[in-house]
């Protein structure tokens, strides 16, 4: 996933984000709406280019991993970084909850379990189980089933997509 950062020097700055590849941007209040009909315009040819689209930084998850990052300056008058990230789970916690009657403990203790797994083989298990896993081995918590698009998704690129098509 890719972070970019927008800013220009003067102004207070907010933070913005891109996909597979985490992609994130931080943006000023002026410059925001500038950074955001780019982003839409150029949408398709990002993802092509990096393999995901460019991300709102609100979207990339305190557990990211930032591998690296590149500052521009004076692009058409923008000042922005982007941050390559590591793939990161995103989970929806309403629903994670849900799957222990609300117990929220439990809730931490699986997507905590979830984050300590290699992310390949975890991904590999989801492609093999058709989307769902069982997940059965976490102490003193009980069995549940765990589907993609429901209750975490691989990537927040995977999240925004769903959540910008409905």
């Amino acid at each position: 996933m890719v972070h970019a950062q927008c800013a220009a020097p003067a102004l207070p700055t907010r933070n913005v984000t891109c996909a597979d590849r985490p992609t994130w941007a931080r943006e000023d209040t002026c410059a925001a709406s500038l950074l955001n009909y780019a982003r839409y315009v150029q949408e398709h040819y990002i993802r092509d280019a990096i393999g995901s689209p460019l991300l709102p930084s609100s979207l990339m998850p305190q557990h990211a991993v930032i591998i690296c990052e590149e500052c521009f300056h004076a692009v058409s008058k923008l000042t922005f970084k982007i941050y390559l990230v590591r793939p990161s789970l995103m989970f929806e916690s309403e629903t994670i909850a849900a799957l222990y009657s609300g117990n929220e403990k439990f809730a931490q203790g699986l997507q905590t379990y979830l984050l300590s797994r290699d992310y390949s083989n975890l991904k590999s298990e989801f492609q093999l189980g058709n989307g769902k896993i069982k997940v059965d081995c976490i102490e003193n918590q009980p069995e549940v089933d765990v589907s993609l698009g429901q209750h975490l998704f691989l990537t927040a690129g995977d999240l925004f997509l769903r959540k910008k098509t409905g």
